[in-house]
């Protein structure tokens, strides 16, 4: 079976991503901006990108109503929400005053079919619930920090830096999901896609738990993209 980008087939998604991240970085970041209008001039043609988005919506149908609005965007950007980063941004039409969500990164499994499996699981939906319960610790440690990078010491805006667990957070969420019963049951939160756990004493038990186990740091998202492969 082959799976297309941007007009090329390869053999396997992985191949896809690998050549779709390469094209990426051939994009510079201009002077005085913090992103590029896709055309039919640059690296990743304007043309190409409505398979994308056509495979974009295939994986995750609530970005399709939650972001998209169900349209496909007129325009297409590059943008660099931090140095040496590169993701896809987008404007649905004239009257958009921004560029939508300071672009979408093509590193999780949320994005497109020619990446990934379309299915999102009932194991990555709990750990998105458990990630989604334990953001205001994430929150309190990182703006408590110093806004400077574990790893590089380079200093950063906040929004340019990423709390990182140390002790990988699948590890830790692992290791508590061995001593409670089943957390299968997700209720939606108001006003957002995320999910977060029925029972709120499992929650309230998981934030303890994290609280007293996890050891964070703060790392900029290239050295954040180079810790976990990406």
């Amino acid at each position: 079976m082959k799976y297309q980008v941007l007009g090329n087939s390869f053999k396997t998604k992985k191949e896809c991503l690998s050549y779709f991240r390469n094209q990426l970085l051939l994009f510079d970041k201009p002077k005085g901006k913090t992103y590029v209008e896709l055309n039919e001039d640059t690296p990743i043609k304007k043309s190409e990108t409505k398979n994308l988005y056509l495979d974009f919506i295939n994986s995750n149908k609530k970005w399709k109503t939650y972001k998209f609005k169900n349209k496909n965007p007129k325009y297409w950007y590059i943008v660099f929400p931090a140095d040496q980063q590169r993701a896809l941004g987008f404007r649905l039409t004239d009257e958009d005053k921004e560029i939508l969500h300071k672009g979408i990164s093509v590193v999780s499994y949320k994005k497109f079919t020619c990446f990934y499996s379309p299915t999102i699981n009932l194991k990555q939906e709990e750990n998105e619930a458990a990630r989604y319960e334990i953001q205001n610790q994430t929150l309190i440690f990182k703006y408590n920090q110093e806004p400077l990078c574990t790893k590089c010491k380079k200093s950063f805006e906040y929004n340019e830096l990423v709390v990182d667990h140390i002790n990988e957070f699948d590890d830790i969420f692992k290791e508590w999901k061995e001593n409670v019963p089943t957390v299968s049951e997700l209720q939606k939160v108001e006003s957002s896609y995320s999910k977060k756990f029925k029972d709120r004493e499992l929650a309230k038990s998981w934030q303890d738990f994290h609280f007293n186990v996890a050891r964070l740091q703060l790392l900029c998202e290239p050295c954040h993209n180079k810790k976990h492969n990406k």
